[in-house]
């Protein structure tokens, strides 16, 4: 795990990216294809996380989805967080995106509040405790 240095205006986060096999046909300086997945733990909140981020994020590129990538990274990330300090993790998802949801859900997600943006996007809130 890197630890992501804390600039002026900044939140302390932590960074990991996988540490998955570069597949065979992708050349080594294609850094976006070696990485499967990545995460994010932000150890405090700002006003725009608490509406639009949380304390843990993560992505998984397409071309690795729907095989449980996403669920370990979440059920896995938890205990850091706990480890960190969070009792409460917030996570949030827009409400579209309907593979985050299942994954936050199936890692003990409780829905608290779906939030409109003025560009009408809606983001569901989660918390985990």
């Amino acid at each position: 795990m890197v630890g992501i240095p804390c600039r002026s205006g900044k939140l302390p986060a932590r960074h990991q990216p996988s540490r998955g096999d570069r597949p065979r046909d992708v050349s080594p300086g294609n850094r976006r294809r070696r990485n499967r997945w990545a995460r994010i733990d932000r150890h405090t909140l700002n006003d725009y996380l608490r509406q639009r981020g949380g304390h843990i994020g993560y992505a998984v590129l397409a071309e690795h989805r729907r095989r449980g990538y996403g669920t370990q990274i979440l059920c896995r990330s938890i205990p850091v967080a706990q480890q960190l300090g969070i009792g409460n993790i917030l996570i949030s998802c827009d409400e579209t995106n309907t593979g985050s949801r299942r994954i936050i859900e199936s890692c003990a997600g409780q829905l608290e509040s779906t939030l409109t943006w003025s560009d009408g996007t809606r983001i569901l809130r989660y918390w985990i405790t």
